[in-house]
């Protein structure tokens, strides 16, 4: 039997979950619609409505799906200027940014070389893009006006112009002959490689051209001991001191 204010009513069905409803459950409730007990409980915690229609959304957002299309169809699509751009960054300035501390926090670097391993189709994608990109020149001339003189991180105060002093073709065959024609960080030879060695400044001093300063070195080690340089001097030169005299 129906208790006081229910009424029978036959094959309802929950809007939000679709579920059957009690047939003693009440017709309506405070929006109009049929939903189940979980289903109205978890529409009443609800505070945020549509801006334009008043309606409740199911999460924090301006608009519901009807009014959002109707906005962007009248709105047309967003252009960031350089106004944006520069509210952006002031908005930015002394954030703590976590997506920028891969050296602090290793754990957050191999999370994100395991997500693009799992991920060879969003690899080949971003591969893509970047194919395109270098094929831009606008794009390439922008990088390279971001990326010159001083604006560079690895700006050195021009060191990169400065002549080096009595380093000459003869000094540096004599240091291949001496090092047996092999990278003294890889121990690959020049037969390996294809390509003659680079003869390195250990101390970076492009004005000690002392043959104990000196080394050969493959072009990817050349260029990866550009990085750390106090780290890789001391390494190059214990390893001098290990050395025996010849």
């Amino acid at each position: 039997m129906p208790r006081k204010g229910q009424f029978v009513i036959k094959d309802r069905y929950c809007l939000d979950c679709h579920k059957k409803l009690w047939k003693y459950s009440k017709p309506i409730n405070q929006w109009g619609i049929d939903l189940c007990y979980f289903c109205e409980k978890e529409r009443r915690k609800i505070k945020w409505k549509c801006i334009d229609c008043n309606k409740p959304v199911l999460r924090k957002r301006k608009r519901c799906r009807e009014c959002n299309k109707k906005n962007l169809s009248i709105r047309g699509k967003y252009v960031r200027t350089e106004k944006h751009r520069e509210i952006m960054r002031q908005r930015m300035i002394g954030r703590n940014l976590y997506w920028l501390r891969g050296k602090k926090r290793p754990e957050h670097s191999k999370y994100l070389k395991k997500w693009w391993a799992d991920r060879p189709e969003e690899r080949q994608k971003a591969k893509e893009r970047m194919l395109l990109l270098t094929q831009d020149k606008n794009y390439l001339k922008k990088l390279s006006d971001l990326l010159s003189g001083e604006k560079n991180p690895n700006w050195k105060n021009g060191l990169s112009k400065k002549p080096y002093k009595h380093f000459y073709q003869k000094l540096k065959d004599k240091i291949r002959k001496r090092d047996n024609y092999t990278c003294q960080l890889c121990n690959k030879t020049e037969k390996e490689l294809g390509y003659r060695l680079s003869v390195n400044h250990i101390d970076f001093n492009k004005e000690n051209s002392n043959e104990n300063n000196l080394n050969c070195l493959c072009k990817r080690c050349n260029s990866l001991i550009n990085f750390e340089r106090e780290k890789w001097t001391k390494y190059f030169q214990e390893k001098n001191c290990q050395q025996p005299v010849k």
